[in-house]
């Protein structure tokens, strides 16, 4: 196993990871070391200080097992260079070494202690002329903290490198883990809320177990074995066909159905509303899509609306005066292009337990009515994405229900469940129906018989964790409630609900995809071969951690013969044999679990935004021009494709970039070109300018 074993229990910290704090404590040890040297022969000058003796022996000790732990630490260094991730054997050694720095470092403190003992009992006494600048006895007091100061920090170290809870198999494990985080973050949860933050850390300690529990690699292991298998994938595109290849393959196949063409006019209409999803994220990613001009906007923009809000009497009694909730509220207006008046209702950030931020808003352009929901945009966010299990969608995808009826519990997914879903997601979901229904607004405007704007067509609308909770509350509507409805779901998660589900609402469901963007690829099967393809990659890798990440940080062109050996080596055969027993000894959960969670897929009909080409951009700011297409893809391909590695990965999947990209590739297909280009930082010019509307957006 890579990671070391000191005193019986497994440290967090891999045996090739020992080079980096171990190279840091021994320069500080040196320069403690001539600090030391110095001080003695200070008090040995032309008048010996009184009670020198006393002083040579604390300071003499405190040098000597600083030479010590100077020398342990070099050579823990050198040897924590040689091999590869899983090549312990060549790293045999530093467990004695280790044992032995400790020893040394309790010297340390034991002579630092006698050290300060004296220095405030029995304090040396000098013959300094006045104005003399080193005077020992308050030199030797600041060494003697700067020494406590260095051992603090090589405790903390210590401390921070030691795994508290070694067995990465076992589930409890995993839990106390999760439960520790979420005693020090809360996990954006109120104290009151003690159990459900407990429910939380056991659930997420399931998942982990049951997704990282098959192999001991520590969280450097997994992020050199993420770039290692990011260059292999790279290596192999490159060398079987490019993007512009694969592009000109599909041209030449005539391939239909598959890669049939997006009309403008589709295009289009995914543009206008995802200005709602790009809105619903609030004032941040405003002004991260604007950060030159967006707080000027902001503030003076629809004739100093921001300010104007802010004096309006809220809901008749007193001006809202909280700066962050007229920041997104102004951010919303300006990046959706609506007035004030068609804005009908807000719900903001940790209003409402479980509810993701979103508002409703009137489209006079399109007649409709729409609801947009915000994607992941903090912790809370982060946990209700990782909690994927699959809860049941039965009773949700019923007919005959009612707008005012009991939204039905969560309940997680059995083996004669027949539709099913991710459970974080779906309880988001339950929750923004229950506040829709609580709230009036979207009965009093649409759904009941004396509704205002009454024939008016819903759209539900997101980004991301937005546009899975989207579909899912569209899914919920579309059965009896309201059956004209129609979702654009953009970049939603891969893993959101079994795909019979996604295949059923190609109707009224639009999936869009940004090039190679991963959360709309991240299933449990893709995270299974992406979990392979990591493990096989670092068992065959030929480069020590750190060579490999030096390479990667000076951008080397590696080849695949410089980066891994042809087969697995014989020292790494027993991991990757114990790789596959742990993998083979699936439980009763674990296989509840992927009987359903290997069918999710990507819901509805899938636009894919194709990346084919990219070339450097000209002008004064360096970067990248991006070339992409729109086609129709099914969402199984989508899936079983797996997910790219690549640094588009997630750059792809920013709302700014899609809003740009979809407004451009409208704006080209009008005038009959086939693809566009995106900058890399595309968002600065992606917004309407402040006051902007629709009508004059979709003219464009």
């Amino acid at each position: 196993m890579p990671a070391l074993r000191v005193f019986g229990r497994r440290w967090l910290i891999a045996s090739d990871d020992i080079p980096i704090p171990a190279g840091f404590l021994a320069i500080f040890r040196f320069i403690w070391c001539g600090l030391l040297v110095g001080w003695l022969i200070s008090i040995h000058g032309p008048k010996e200080c009184t009670g020198a003796w006393q002083y040579n022996v604390a300071a003499g000790g405190l040098l000597g097992f600083f030479l010590a732990s100077f020398a342990l630490e070099t050579a823990m260094t050198i040897i924590g260079l040689r091999g590869s991730i899983f090549e312990t054997s060549k790293r045999r050694r530093l467990p004695l070494l280790i044992y032995l720095d400790i020893v040394a470092v309790t010297g340390q403190i034991a002579f630092n202690a006698y050290c300060t003992r004296l220095l405030y009992t029995e304090p040396p006494q000098c013959e300094v002329e006045p104005g003399e600048l080193w005077q020992p006895a308050q030199v030797l007091k600041g060494l003697v903290w700067s020494t406590w100061a260095v051992l603090a920090g090589s405790l903390l170290l210590l401390a921070l490198t030691y795994n508290l809870y070694p067995d990465y198999k076992a589930v409890e494990s995993w839990e106390r883990r999760w439960s520790a985080m979420a005693h020090c973050c809360f996990c954006c949860i109120s104290n009151h809320e003690k159990g459900r933050r407990e429910d939380l850390a056991a659930r997420l300690g399931r998942i982990f177990a049951l997704m990282f529990g098959h192999i001991d690699m520590t969280a450097s292991d997994i992020v050199v074995s993420f770039a290692l298998a990011m260059t292999l994938q790279k290596l192999r595109r490159r060398g079987s066909s490019d993007d512009e290849g694969l592009a000109a393959a599909d041209e030449e196949a005539g391939l239909q159905g598959q890669r049939l063409r997006v009309d403008a006019e589709t295009l289009q209409e995914a543009s206008h509303y995802m200005s709602y999803a790009f809105a619903a994220y609030g004032y941040l990613l405003y002004l991260w899509g604007k950060p030159a001009t967006g707080v000027l906007e902001l503030c003076c923009g629809r004739s100093c609306g921001l300010a104007m809000n802010m004096l309006r009497p809220s809901r008749g009694v007193l001006p809202d005066l909280r700066v962050i909730t007229n920041l997104n509220r102004e951010a919303t207006l300006q990046a959706a292009g609506l007035s004030t008046e068609d804005l009908l209702f807000v719900r903001y950030e940790a209003e409402k337990p479980n509810v993701l931020p979103y508002f409703l808003a009137l489209d006079h352009a399109m007649q409709t009515v729409v609801l947009a929901i915000r994607g992941s945009l903090s912790l809370d966010d982060v946990v209700r994405d990782l909690l994927i299990e699959p809860a049941s969608l039965d009773s949700w995808i019923s007919s005959g229900k009612e707008w005012h009826g009991v939204i039905p519990e969560i309940a997680m997914a059995e083996r004669n469940t027949e539709a099913s879903g991710h459970a974080g997601i779906l309880e988001a979901a339950r929750a923004t129906l229950m506040d829709l229904q609580e709230s009036g607004y979207l009965w009093s405007t649409l759904l009941g018989p004396e509704a205002t704007h009454r024939g008016w067509q819903l759209v539900v609308t997101g980004h991301s964790l937005g546009a899975g909770c989207a579909f899912l509350v569209g899914l919920y509507l579309s059965q009896s409630i309201c059956p004209g409805l129609k979702c654009w779901a953009f970049s939603p998660p891969g893993g959101l609900a079994s795909a019979s589900v996604g295949a059923s609402a190609k109707a009224w469901c639009t999936t869009v995809v940004c090039g190679k963007e991963w959360i709309p690829r991240l299933t449990a099967q893709s995270f299974d071969r992406l979990r392979d393809e990591m493990v096989l990659a670092a068992l065959r890798c030929r480069l020590p951690k750190l060579a490999f990440g030096w390479g990667v940080l000076r951008r080397r062109a590696w080849t695949e013969a410089d980066l891994v050996l042809p087969e697995v080596p014989p020292h790494a055969r027993p991991v990757l044999n114990e790789y596959r027993k742990s993998l083979a000894r699936r439980g009763e959960l674990e296989d509840s679990f992927y009987d359903h969670a290997s069918s999710f897929a990507a819901p509805g009909q899938v636009m894919w935004l194709q990346s084919v080409g990219s070339a450097p951009r000209k002008g004064w700011r360096p970067g990248r021009s991006h070339e992409y297409r729109a086609v129709w893809i099914d969402a199984e391909d989508l899936s079983s494709e797996g997910i790219i590695l690549s640094g588009r990965m997630m750059a792809d999947h920013m709302p700014d970039h899609l809003l740009a990209l979809l407004r451009k590739m409208a704006r080209r297909l009008q005038h009959s070109h086939s693809t566009a280009a995106v900058d890399d930082r595309a968002g600065e010019s992606v917004l309407p300018h402040a006051g902007g509307s629709h009508d004059r957006e979709r003219g464009g």
